[in-house]
């Protein structure tokens, strides 16, 4: 099924371009770990160089895990040490982690205030912004203190299904691309908004331009230009009738309120949905990740040859 996932952890050395296993299957059977789970909110903490994940999809069959592997949670997963550690509150206790978050949502770690921040649907029963405090919490000291905390939107902004929130490092707010404002099929243009982490308020930023993105797309903040760059994903809600996916790539200006599509050369991303975008601020470039296309089968390439599996690098300049 397409939560059949598994416990691995990997590396990718851009430098190197090698994918490094940090924990196999076999590692990761071990008790006290988590199940693995399709699509969940997972965001690195610098402070604590540490991954947080939480919320996803189970398998449909629990008898496919390891007995010992543990349902829901928080969790913080180690590189160096290539190790998991639980926090929050035990499953006995009663967890809203499970509650609040749930599959396809994408947070951000805050570094001003030491918080995850994650926005989400709540199961599809209301538009929330979920929040867990970081502050007093060790990864190591077997804290047992539910930190989750939620706020619920106003009428008047975004619908939150399955699009990244992205931090702003130069105004210390977070970036929101609006998938399907009107609802489905994304009959109205999608709007972009800023999240202010501190005073916890929406601002809707009027643009001129209508960015064909609507769905599933990858996301990110490139502080060396000040601007947002997304790629890919479908041009109306996953679904909906004559949706195509796309492999356009769009830059939003900050200082001069502007979408532009720039020519891209070299070895482009087939369209696809669902992949992975980051910035890496070592060598000033994007990197894409994943995503599925007109390769539907696993193994089978599509036109190009690509499968979804590749990684793509974007080099940026501000010029």
């Amino acid at each position: 099924t397409r939560c059949n996932s598994h416990e691995e952890m990997w590396q990718y050395d851009m430098s190197s371009d090698l994918w490094t296993p940090l924990l196999s299957q076999t590692q990761a059977n071990q008790s006290g770990y988590p199940r693995g789970v399709c699509l969940p909110s997972a965001m690195y903490d610098p402070r604590r160089k540490v991954v947080w994940v939480t919320g996803g999809a189970e398998r449909a069959a629990v008898t496919d895990y390891y007995s010992g592997l543990v349902s829901g949670g928080i969790w913080a997963f180690d590189p160096v040490a290539r190790s998991w550690s639980r926090e929050g509150p035990t499953a006995q206790q009663g967890e809203s982690s499970n509650v609040n978050v749930a599959e396809i949502e994408y947070g951000l770690y805050d570094p001003v205030r030491d918080q995850l921040v994650i926005p989400s649907r709540n199961g599809g029963s209301g538009e929330q912004i979920v929040r867990y405090n970081l502050a007093g919490v060790t990864v190591r000291d077997g804290v047992q203190n539910d930190n989750w905390s939620t706020e619920n939107a106003a009428i008047n902004e975004p619908v939150m299904a399955q699009t990244p929130l992205v931090y702003d490092s130069t105004r210390d707010v977070a970036w929101f691309y609006n998938v399907c404002e009107g609802g489905t099929p994304c009959l109205n243009p999608s709007k972009l908004w800023t999240y202010n982490l501190q005073t916890k308020v929406w601002t809707l930023i009027n643009t001129n331009s209508i960015v064909p993105n609507k769905s599933t797309f990858g996301m990110a903040y490139v502080p060396t230009i000040d601007s947002i760059v997304i790629f890919g994903g479908l041009n109306k809600a996953e679904s909906a009738p004559g949706t195509t996916y796309i492999n356009e790539l769009w830059i939003y200006d900050i200082q001069r309120n502007q979408w532009s599509k720039p020519v891209l050369g070299g070895a482009i991303p087939t369209p696809r949905k669902g992949e992975n975008m980051v910035y890496d601020s070592h060598n000033n470039a994007l990197m894409i990740f994943g995503g599925t296309g007109g390769f539907q089968s696993v193994g089978v390439p599509d036109s190009s040859g690509y499968e979804g599996t590749e990684v793509f690098l974007l080099r940026l300049s501000n010029n």
